[in-house]
């Protein structure tokens, strides 16, 4: 194994250990927990994603069972990983999952995806995996990964991103600049 996969797999069991040191057991994910009914979930971006920036939007809203899922969306770097800190109320929403998009693709590249619930709202990672050799070069607004929350109660749940613990790396792990992080409001009625 040469000197850059030895790095990689330490970063990546960094995030692992992140992940998953902050889990909180939940109950049956396949329902809400039967005793709170939701109707609808509207989500307002806190702004909307451009070259250089990365961002949130609404993906699938399924109330009856009381998910949604976020997009993490990119545009104009390059990147070979990409892990945050969701900062939100956890009294409206637990991040239970993450699912890898097609940005960081590529020919022989898996992807490696995790999120978790943690003490301030919710971490996740999304990285390249057999290919330790190039970033990619993540353009027209593609998605990265898409992060599963569960609905826990009615109310507003402002999310944001911890800029100081959220990166975007290449494939050297040295930080690539990201202009903007953009969060949003998820309202659960």
């Amino acid at each position: 194994m040469n000197k850059r996969s030895c790095v990689w797999l330490v970063l990546l069991f960094s995030v692992s250990v992140l992940v998953f040191a902050g889990c909180q057991k939940s109950g049956d994910d396949d329902d809400n927990g039967g005793d709170v009914s939701f109707h609808s979930v509207s989500f307002t971006p806190e702004g909307q994603g451009g070259a250089g920036d990365l961002w949130l939007e609404l993906g699938d809203v399924d109330v009856a069972h009381g998910k949604i899922t976020l997009k993490v969306i990119g545009d104009a770097f390059a990147a070979y990983g990409v892990a945050g800190r969701l900062l939100f109320d956890q009294k409206v929403l637990m991040l239970t999952g993450a699912y890898a998009g097609d940005a960081l693709a590529g020919e022989n590249v898996q992807i490696v995806a995790a999120g978790a619930a943690n003490d301030e709202g919710g971490v996740f990672g999304f990285s390249r995996s057999g290919d330790y050799s190039s970033s990619a070069e993540v353009t027209k607004s593609k998605v990265i990964g898409t992060l599963e929350f569960k609905l826990i109660a009615h109310g507003t749940a402002e999310i944001t991103f911890n800029a100081d613990r959220s990166r975007v790396v290449n494939e050297v792990l040295d930080s690539v600049e990201v202009a903007h992080w953009l969060g949003g409001t998820v309202m659960v009625e």
